[in-house]
C-alpha cells in the first residue's frame, strides 16, 4: 500500500500499473486526491484516474460478491427469482385437458385472462403430462 502512495505522490506514471483489487484502496484514493496530487501534472492526473479506477472496480466486485451470497441463502431458503406464472398449477391442468378435448387456445385464453400464447405454450413435445405435473 506504501508503494502505491509513494507512486502517487511523486507523480510517477508507472504507479498507474499497481491498480488491482486490494484491501484499503480507498484511503489510498482519499490520500491521493489532496492537494499534493493536484498540483502535479498529467502523470497525477493518469494516477488519479488509475485509483478512481480501482476503487470502483473493488467496490463492484463486493457488491457482486454480496449479492452473489444473498442469492444462495434466498435459494436455500426456497424463495423463487423471475417472473411468477400466470396460471396456478391447477389452472395449467385444466387448459391442457380443455387442449386435449379440442378447445382453441384464444377460448381458453379468454377464460384465464392471459394471451393465447401462454396457453400455448402449455403444449409440449414432450406432452401435456409433462407439464401437468409442475
Amino acid at each position: 500500500m506504501a508503494q502505491r502512495y509513494e507512486a502517487c505522490r511523486t507523480g510517477s506514471v508507472r504507479g498507474a500499473k499497481l491498480a488491482a483489487p486490494i484491501p484499503g484502496a480507498r484511503p489510498t484514493a482519499n490520500q491521493c486526491t489532496s492537494d499534493e496530487l493536484s498540483r502535479k501534472g498529467a502523470a497525477n492526473s493518469i494516477m488519479r484516474h488509475s485509483v478512481s479506477s480501482l476503487v470502483r472496480r473493488t467496490e463492484r466486485e463486493l457488491i457482486r460478491a454480496r449479492t452473489g451470497e444473498g442469492r444462495k441463502r434466498a435459494q436455500a431458503r426456497g424463495v423463487r427469482f423471475g417472473r411468477p406464472p400466470k396460471l396456478n398449477a391447477h389452472q395449467r391442468a385444466e387448459a391442457i385437458q380443455r387442449l386435449s378435448h379440442g378447445e382453441t387456445t384464444t377460448a381458453i385464453a379468454l377464460t384465464y385472462g392471459v394471451d393465447a400464447t401462454t396457453i400455448g405454450r402449455l403444449r409440449s413435445p414432450f406432452g401435456a403430462d409433462a407439464i401437468a405435473s409442475s
